[in-house]
C-alpha cells in the first residue's frame, strides 16, 4: 500500500500548488503572496518519540503544501525517506527546513505563516524567507492565550522576585525587587478576596486577552490590541475605567460605563433598564507584587501586537494542522512505537482524510480518497461502495454545517462552564474531606486522624503501619454523612 498511498498525498500536495498559481499574482493566498499554517507532531507519547510529522498548510483553503514523516526505526526498503539520524528534539526544525525550502524551491514566496510561538520552525523559515519585511512569522492566537496563562499561573505561585528578573525590567518598575506579596507570612494565602493572583483571576485575565483579540480582529489593526491590553493592564484591573493620560481624557474601550442591575437585560435592551449601575471590575489585583507581574506580562504582550493581529487577515490561528493531528490518532495508536512502514502508511491515511473538505471542493463533492486507493490497488468499487461513500459524506456535510449554527455553539458553551463548575465542586469537597491518602505514619496522619490511635506500644514493620493508615481511611469513609457526598 506504501506507493499508492504516498502518491495519492503527493499529488494532493502538487495540486494545491497548482491552486496557488492559478490565482492573480497580486491577491491574497497567490503563489506570490501564500499565506500558510504550520506544526509538527510527535505522535508517540513520552519524552523520547520515534516517529514525527509536520505538515504545512494553506491557510485560506485548507490543502495541504507539504507532508513529511520522520522515523528513527524501520528496516524496510521501501519508504522513500530514509531514517532520521537526529535527535526527537531537533525533528521539528529539521521538517520545517525541508519543507519551507521545498516550498520556495518551487517558486512559493510566503508571505504570512500561522504558527506557535514554542516553536522551533522560526529559525528554519528564516533560512528560507530571511526578509522579515516580505515574510511575516505570525503567531496563533489560541497558543498566545494559553502561554499568557500558564505564565500568570507561574507568577501566582512567586512571593518575590529574583534579583536578575528585577533588573530586566528596572526601567519601567524600578521598585520591584522590593515589592512582596501581600499574603506572605499568612496562614491562608490566596483566598477568592485577597487581591493576588487567584485561579478565578487567571481564568478572568484568560477571557479579557482573547475579547481583546477579537475586538483587534474586527478592527483589523493591531494597536486596538495594543490600547485594549495597556488599558487592561494599568488601569481596569485596578478598577478605574476613567483616565487621564498625556492631558486627554480616556476610558476602558472594551466595555459601556453603565450595566444593567437587575441582571435581566440584555444589552439592547440597557436604555430601558430603571436600574442601571456604574461598572466596575469583577476581579480587581490589590496585591502589589503580583499587580506588578501582571502590568509586566500584559504589556510584553502589547508590545508585541503586531504578532498577533495582521493588518488584512486579522487574528490568526494553527487550528488546520493542529485539528489534522486530531485526526491522525483516530489510525494509529499513540501508545506504540510503529516501524517506519506502518507509521508512514497510517498517518498519511489520516492526512488524506483530514483534506476531505478540500479535496471536495477541488474534485468534485462525490470524490472520496478511499475510492481512489481501491482504484490504485486495482480491486473493486462496487456499487454499494459508491452509494455508502455518497451517504456517508452527506451525513458528514450536514453534521458540519449542524456545528456552525448557533444552538450548537451554545451547547459547546454551556458544556464547557459545566465542566468548569463540575471541576470547581470537586476540589471544594476534596478541601472539606478530613482524611489524605499516604504511606507509612507521618506528621500529616496524626494532624488528620489524632495522637490517640496513632500511639502503639511496640515497633511494628511498615507493612503492618501502612495496612493501618489504609483502615483509618476505610473508617473514615464508611462513617462519611450523606452531606459530605
Amino acid at each position: 500500500m506504501y506507493d499508492p498511498v504516498q502518491t495519492m498525498v503527493e499529488k494532493m500536495c502538487s495540486r494545491s500548488l497548482y491552486e496557488l498559481s492559478k490565482k492573480d499574482s497580486g491577491e491574497v493566498g497567490s503563489i506570490s503572496r501564500a499565506i500558510t499554517t504550520s506544526d509538527g507532531a510527535w505522535l508517540t507519547r513520552g519524552s523520547h518519540s520515534k516517529n514525527f510529522s509536520f505538515v504545512i498548510r494553506d491557510f485560506l483553503t485548507g490543502g495541504y503544501l507539504y507532508v513529511l514523516h520522520l522515523s528513527q526505526r524501520g528496516r524496510d526498503k521501501v519508504c522513500r525517506v530514509p531514517l532520521y539520524d537526529g535527535t526527537s528534539k531537533s525533528a521539528e526544525g529539521y521538517a520545517a527546513s525541508k519543507g519551507f525550502h521545498y516550498l520556495k524551491a518551487r517558486g512559493v514566496h510566503v508571505e504570512v505563516n500561522w504558527q506557535d510561538k514554542d516553536s522551533t520552525s522560526k529559525v528554519s523559515f528564516r533560512e528560507a524567507y530571511p526578509d522579515e519585511d516580505s515574510s511575516k512569522i505570525m503567531i496563533c492566537g489560541g497558543h498566545a492565550a494559553r502561554a499568557h496563562t500558564n505564565l500568570l499561573q507561574k507568577y501566582a505561585s512567586q512571593k518575590k522576585v529574583t534579583k536578575a528578573f528585577a533588573d530586566n525590567h528596572k526601567v519601567a518598575f524600578p521598585e520591584l525587587f522590593e515589592l512582596k506579596c501581600q499574603c506572605l507570612g499568612k496562614k491562608h494565602r490566596n483566598k477568592p478576596s485577597c487581591g493576588c493572583l487567584t485561579e478565578a483571576f487567571i481564568r478572568y485575565s484568560r477571557i479579557n486577552f482573547f475579547s481583546a483579540l477579537v475586538d483587534a480582529d474586527t478592527h483589523k489593526d493591531p494597536e486596538v490590541f495594543r490600547n485594549n491590553l495597556r488599558a487592561l493592564a494599568l488601569h481596569h484591573v485596578k478598577d478605574e475605567h476613567v483616565w487621564i493620560e498625556d492631558g486627554e481624557l480616556h476610558h476602558c474601550p472594551f466595555h459601556s460605563f453603565e450595566v444593567c442591575g437587575c441582571g435581566k437585560c440584555s444589552d439592547e435592551d440597557l436604555s430601558r433598564c430603571k436600574q442601571r449601575k456604574k461598572y466596575s471590575s469583577s476581579m480587581v489585583l490589590t496585591c502589589p507584587l503580583h499587580l506588578a507581574l501582571y502590568q509586566i506580562e500584559c504589556l510584553r504582550r502589547a508590545d508585541e501586537c503586531h504578532l498577533y493581529i495582521h493588518p488584512e487577515l486579522g487574528k490568526g490561528h494553527s487550528n488546520l494542522p493542529e485539528a489534522a493531528h486530531n485526526v491522525y490518532i483516530r489510525y494509529r495508536s499513540k501508545s506504540v512505537q510503529l516501524e517506519r512502514l506502518h507509521y508512514c502508511i497510517s498517518t498519511n491515511l489520516a492526512v488524506l482524510q483530514s483534506a476531505t473538505n478540500w479535496a471536495s471542493e477541488v474534485y468534485g463533492s462525490k470524490y472520496y480518497w478511499l475510492t481512489e486507493l481501491y482504484s490504485r490497488l486495482n480491486l473493486p468499487v462496487t456499487d454499494g461502495m459508491l452509494k455508502n461513500v455518497e451517504s456517508m459524506l452527506a451525513v458528514r456535510s450536514k453534521s458540519l454545517e449542524d456545528q456552525k449554527s448557533e444552538c450548537k455553539k451554545k451547547y459547546r458553551v454551556r458544556m464547557k462552564k459545566a465542566r468548569l463548575e463540575e471541576n470547581e465542586e470537586r476540589k471544594r469537597w476534596m478541601k472539606k474531606q478530613a482524611f489524605s491518602h499516604g504511606y507509612g505514619i507521618t506528621e500529616e496522619d496524626e494532624d488528620a486522624f489524632g495522637t490517640e490511635e496513632l500511639q502503639e506500644p511496640v515497633q511494628e514493620s511498615s507493612s503492618v503501619l501502612r495496612a493501618r493508615a489504609v483502615l483509618r481511611t476505610a473508617n473514615l469513609l464508611v462513617t462519611a454523612t450523606e452531606e459530605d457526598f
